[in-house]
């Protein structure tokens, strides 16, 4: 019993192994799908006579150029909008003017 379960792992090791070492691949891949399907319909096909626009975008076209984000956002509430009559101190450091 115990050989017979040797034997069996060996075998399957062994089968494992060469399965692991043989070429994954039987397909041809030398053939394209156009010869394996003539009649096929391809999406360069369907959009042959389209015409190409770029869309146009109020984003700046290079790294050089910049657009501010109040042109961008006109009405748009900022931080500094919405604090504006806060009674807050600002830290500050002491100068020697103000030690005085």
């Amino acid at each position: 019993m115990k050989r017979v379960a040797i034997l069996l792992s060996a075998v399957t090791v062994a089968l494992a192994s060469a399965s692991a070492f043989a070429d994954p691949s039987s397909a041809n891949e030398t053939s394209s799908f156009a010869s394996s399907f003539p009649q096929i319909t391809t999406y360069a096909d369907l959009h042959r006579n389209d015409v190409t626009r770029q869309a146009s975008t109020p984003f700046p076209s290079s790294a050089d150029e910049t657009t501010s984000l109040f042109s961008t956002f006109p009405h748009m509430t900022t931080f500094a909008d919405l604090h504006e009559d806060d009674g807050t101190m600002h830290a500050r450091s002491q100068s020697a003017t103000d030690a005085m």
